[in-house]
């Protein structure tokens, strides 16, 4: 894959944007596991630490509608410097509670939801900048950039998590998390990136109000965030959940790690596939590559043995890349700069009050209807949450590498001044958080939802 148009002397925004993004991502990745084990060995309840998950989730929910608000209104970098400079200091404020041994429930949820918060505030920002600094016509390939490196970050990043657990403790893990953000916040004070739009006249929520219209607009959009969702709240039930219950009671922990590893894998060579694959019909491509995703329920539900999983998995994870990279660059080729941030936040709101609400109804429909039958009712729903979209015309016949104001979009506006990109993610996810509208897309990362 050659990348030097990327990264040539004159991509320098490009370059600076791609450094901070692997230096955040490797941090977010090796988070998550470290603070998961820490907070059991501090606390000794497993229930404690759903009280911290719930207070990131619940402060993401709250605010990433003004977090979109904040993005449009004022310069992204700016924006974005900020969110990692607290992000920092909630991860060094943490880890030094842990360390010390001085475990506050309180004020660990305090600091992860302050967390969330920065990420609900920053996360379209990021989804926004993209087109900004993407050299003109490679927004694609920036985005299949960006997906690659979520995924190497996403193999790479628990292992060293993992590791830390083991030989310093999870504490530390959030020290080497926090310098991550310093280290990203010190690429992006290198940008200088101008407003995405004129001055706003009304408030907060009259700017809001103006993106939901925008969003509501643009008839592709909105009917992929709403079946996203289904399809998120199938995923994040059978495969976040019932997957683990289920590789416990036959191959184990280790073999379900190989298949985690085994998509993730499937989502680097599909990202690697699509910096080359140039389609006119992208979005078509990446729609119905989307409904055979639930393929890995299908071995799930038949009980087959590992190897089939592993194959699925791959493929899922090849499957999800091409629709990530696809929903990525469509928004930003067809939705106006200047209003982007705002119908992300919409797409990552819709996944990320999708998927608690599967893991919550999970255990208790697969104990009404039995696991299998859940699994084959799961995959159905998925498929029909992802085929819906494509008997929307505007999206069947929606073309890369159109203008965001030409005759493809609905909704077209008159132009407002010069865009600065041809064009993406998650985060998307995410991050998966990450998927992170699919907001869980190829530059997500446990900035934003589910993968896409």
């Amino acid at each position: 894959m050659r990348i030097s148009g990327l990264f040539n002397a004159r991509n320098v925004k490009f370059r600076w944007f791609f450094a901070a993004r692997s230096a955040s991502l490797f941090g977010s990745n090796a988070a998550p596991i470290a603070l998961a084990f820490a907070v059991l060995e501090a606390s000794h309840r497993s229930g404690d630490l759903g009280l911290v998950l719930a207070a990131r989730s619940f402060a993401l929910i709250l605010l990433v509608l003004f977090g979109g608000v904040l993005s449009d209104r004022y310069p992204r970098d700016r924006v974005v410097l900020v969110g990692h400079l607290g992000a920092a200091a909630t991860q060094a404020v943490a880890a030094t509670i842990l360390i010390t041994g001085h475990f506050d429930l309180v004020a660990i949820m305090a600091t992860e939801a302050l967390n969330g918060a920065l990420t609900a505030l920053t996360g379209p920002g990021l989804y926004g900048m993209i087109g900004q600094v993407a050299p003109e016509g490679q927004v694609r390939k920036a985005n299949a950039l960006l997906g690659s490196t979520r995924q190497v970050a996403t193999i790479l990043g628990p292992s060293l998590g993992g590791l830390l657990v083991v030989t310093a403790g999870g504490g530390w893990a959030l020290v080497l998390d926090a310098g991550c953000f310093l280290v990203a916040a010190c690429c992006l004070a290198q940008l200088r990136l101008p407003k995405a739009g004129p001055e706003h006249p009304g408030g907060v929520f009259a700017e809001l109000r103006e993106g939901y219209g925008e969003f509501r607009t643009h008839t592709w959009i909105w009917t992929v965030v709403v079946g996203f969702a289904g399809l998120v709240f199938v995923q994040a039930g059978a495969w976040d959940v019932l997957g683990p219950v289920l590789a416990e009671r036959s191959f184990g922990a280790q073999g379900w790690g190989l298949v985690l590893a085994s998509e993730a894998m499937g989502f680097l060579v599909g990202n690697l596939v699509m910096y080359r694959l140039h389609i006119v019909k992208l979005m078509r491509l990446g729609q119905l590559c989307l409904v055979l995703t639930p393929l890995p329920l299908v071995p799930m539900a038949l009980g087959a043995g590992l190897d089939w999983l592993l194959a699925a998995s791959f493929f899922a994870g090849a499957l999800f890349s091409v629709f990530g990279v696809a929903w990525d660059t469509s928004m930003q080729e067809h939705v106006p700069e200047e209003k982007l941030s705002r119908v992300a936040s919409f797409d990552a709101l819709g996944s990320w009050i999708a998927m608690p609400l599967g893991q919550v109804a999970a255990l208790p429909l697969a104990d009404f209807a039995g696991i299998s039958c859940y699994l084959w009712a799961g995959a159905a729903v998925w498929c029909a949450m992802a085929v819906w979209p494509l008997f929307v015309p505007s999206l069947w016949h929606l073309e890369h590498g159109a203008s965001k104001l030409g005759a493809n979009s609905e909704g077209a506006h008159q132009p407002r001044g010069p865009m600065s990109a041809a064009e993406p993610a998650d985060i998307g996810r995410s991050v998966g958080l990450t998927p992170l509208g699919p907001a869980t897309s190829s530059a997500a990362s446990p900035d934003r939802p589910p993968r896409r």
